[in-house]
């Protein structure tokens, strides 16, 4: 469904970005419908792709469950995010007792993990010294992964109910489009 909308969309921008929005022939009512048409045009693609992501991540939850070690993953997300955690001077402290494997979809766990994370890192307070804390805890029958930051945190009692909702944005004051933790 998404790739038969972005072939809509595409048929919408192929003409707007063929028109020279300072073309002398163009009057103002012109260039402004225009520039609405190319911007809406743009949003919509971007949705549609927001939208194919999350239909691959569900689809990738409907593959198998395979047993994996989530400090693994944390590892890998560790490693893909090294560079931020160094120039921004991030203490990262995982403390972890599984010893065991657990039987999930990595792909989803992976994911989870990495948006928890990265917006750890994402909303530390400038110029403070941060900490990421990643504490897993394992006993027989539970596995417990607490992300936890000093960074400048969340409202929950007032916005707790919108976390996870999609193209929510609980602080604007970084660049995102609410969709990590949906």
């Amino acid at each position: 469904l998404p790739h038969y909308l972005r072939r809509h969309v595409a048929s919408l921008l192929g003409p707007t970005n063929l028109i020279d929005p300072e073309n002398p022939k163009l009057d103002e009512d012109t260039k402004t419908i225009l520039s609405h048409i190319k911007q809406s045009s743009v949003k919509l693609d971007e949705t549609i792709s927001d939208l194919r992501n999350i239909i691959d991540i569900r689809d990738n939850v409907k593959q198998a469950k395979e047993n994996f070690m989530v400090s693994d993953e944390i590892d890998k997300i560790l490693t893909v995010i090294k560079e931020d955690i160094i120039t921004n001077k991030v203490e990262v402290k995982l403390n972890s007792n599984a010893q065991q494997p657990i039987e999930s979809f990595r792909g989803y766990i992976h994911s989870i993990l990495y948006n928890l994370i990265s917006n750890a890192l994402k909303f530390r307070i400038p110029d403070n010294k941060h900490v990421i804390n990643i504490d897993i805890n394992q006993d027989e029958s539970l596995l417990d992964i607490i992300v936890v930051d000093n960074g400048t945190g969340m409202e929950l009692e007032k916005n707790g109910d919108q976390l996870f909702m999609m193209y929510k944005r609980l602080n604007t004051n970084q660049p995102g489009k609410g969709l990590g933790l949906y």
